[in-house]
């Protein structure tokens, strides 16, 4: 048996296969899914909303160090033939490396949120008999809900104890 959460989420479960807020697909909890199918789905729309707002905040990136970058490479000979302070270029230079680290930072950021958008989809993590679901269309979910449970059947394992005496007595 598998649980099948989405560890990484605090989300508002919607439904399975549905975009409308409310609406779950009623047979989906209860029947044979495969591997990589979807049983929930969860409101995307502030995790695109996330995602859009990374690329923007890369955009501002890029254009801080795009303008470091112009300004060091205009003062650099300037600061060489003296007709500026060092310490200008100096603070120019490091202004120029923390836009760099501003937009490795943004990169990372819209990965993440591209990460949030594509966990919307829970799909179950095994082929096999899904239960029915613990949470109901509008809950808020943690990382720790557990939204419904998937047995294998095939093949099925089955576990029994047996005494000793009933075990000799079978061999």
């Amino acid at each position: 048996m598998a649980n099948v959460d989405r560890s990484d989420l605090n989300l508002e479960l919607l439904g399975s296969h549905s975009s409308d807020p409310g609406h779950l697909d009623p047979t989906c909890p209860t029947r044979d899914v495969n591997k990589g199918q979807v049983l929930f789905e969860i409101d995307p729309r502030p995790f695109k909303a996330a995602l859009d707002q990374a690329k923007a905040q890369l955009a501002h990136a890029e254009a801080q160090l795009g303008k470091a970058s112009l300004d060091v490479e205009r003062d650099t000979p300037l600061a060489q033939k003296k007709a500026i302070a060092q310490a200008q270029l100096d603070t120019e230079i490091q202004a120029k490396l923390g836009g760099q680290a501003l937009v490795l930072a943004a990169k990372a950021n819209i990965e993440q949120a591209a990460l949030n958008v594509e966990w919307t989809k829970v799909t179950s993590l095994i082929s096999g008999i899904a239960g029915i679901a613990q949470v109901q269309i509008g809950n808020l979910v943690s990382p720790r809900s557990v939204l419904t449970s998937v047995s294998q059947v095939d093949p099925i394992k089955a576990y029994f104890t047996v005494n000793e005496g009933e075990g000799h007595a079978a061999l």
